[in-house]
């Protein structure tokens, strides 16, 4: 005999409609329009992601950078220590639809402080 299992089972991200689908993305998009500083950034990147994700999406940041600064796909690669793949495919973003990369890395600080967080045992 089999158990069955009474609890609402979760729906994959796909399932669900449209409408749920553009609410959870406006979620995401009002969670990290309402953040203040790099300290609260750091929180709020800590909890969303991974320790892999955060640094995979700091390398797509940092090779728009090289490329919008004219260095060459072979001079990133080299840098960045990433495939050609990878490059090309943030040169291609940045081509067909970069405004958003090329409007933050205009605001990107030239120097760096680092955020103080709590230590979360990670």
């Amino acid at each position: 005999m089999r158990l069955r299992n009474f609890e609402p089972r979760v729906k994959r991200l796909e399932k669900l409609s449209k409408e749920q689908q553009l609410d959870i993305t406006f979620d995401l998009i009002n969670a990290i329009s309402l953040v203040k500083g790099a300290e609260e950034t750091a929180l709020l990147l800590q909890d969303l992601l991974t320790s892999v994700e955060v640094k995979n999406l700091g390398k797509r940041l940092r090779i728009a950078k090289l490329l919008i600064t004219g260095k060459t796909h072979l001079e990133i690669v080299e840098e960045v220590h990433c495939s050609f793949a990878s490059v090309s495919k943030v040169n291609m973003w940045l081509n067909q639809r970069g405004e958003g990369f090329k409007r933050i890395i205009a605001k990107l600080p030239k120097q760096y402080a680092m955020p103080r967080l709590p230590n979360r045992g990670r």
